[in-house]
C-alpha cells in the first residue's frame, strides 16, 4: 500500500504525492523544486485546501490502495486522481516494479 503527503511551499502551491513512502514522497517534491511546469497536466497546486473542505478518509484509502506513484488531484465526487510523474525531465528514476 501506498501513502500519501501534502507538500506545500512558501507561495502556498500545495501538492499531494502519493509514493511507496513519505521520503520517496519528499524525494519528488525536492526535485520538482518549484519547477512547477514540471508537474503532471492537470496538477491544481491547491490539492491539500480542497481535500481538507471536501475529503473523506475512504478515498485517501482508496487511492493508496492503488499503488501508483503519482501527482493526486482530488474531487469530491471522484474522489483522488492520480497524474503520472514525468521522470526524466525531473530528474529522478521511476520506481521499482512490484516483484
Amino acid at each position: 500500500m501506498h501513502v500519501f503527503n501534502f507538500f506545500r511551499d512558501d507561495e502556498d502551491y500545495q501538492a499531494a504525492i502519493f509514493a511507496a513512502d513519505e521520503w520517496r514522497a519528499a524525494e519528488i517534491w525536492k526535485a520538482i523544486d518549484g519547477r512547477f511546469w514540471l508537474m503532471p497536466k492537470g496538477w491544481l497546486g491547491s490539492e491539500l485546501e480542497s481535500w481538507l473542505r471536501f475529503g473523506r478518509k475512504w478515498h485517501e484509502r482508496e487511492g493508496c490502495e492503488r499503488c501508483v506513484e503519482g501527482i493526486g488531484v482530488y474531487s469530491s465526487v471522484d474522489g483522488w486522481t492520480i497524474l503520472p510523474i514525468e521522470y526524466v525531465a525531473i530528474g529522478i528514476a521511476p520506481p521499482e516494479p512490484p516483484v
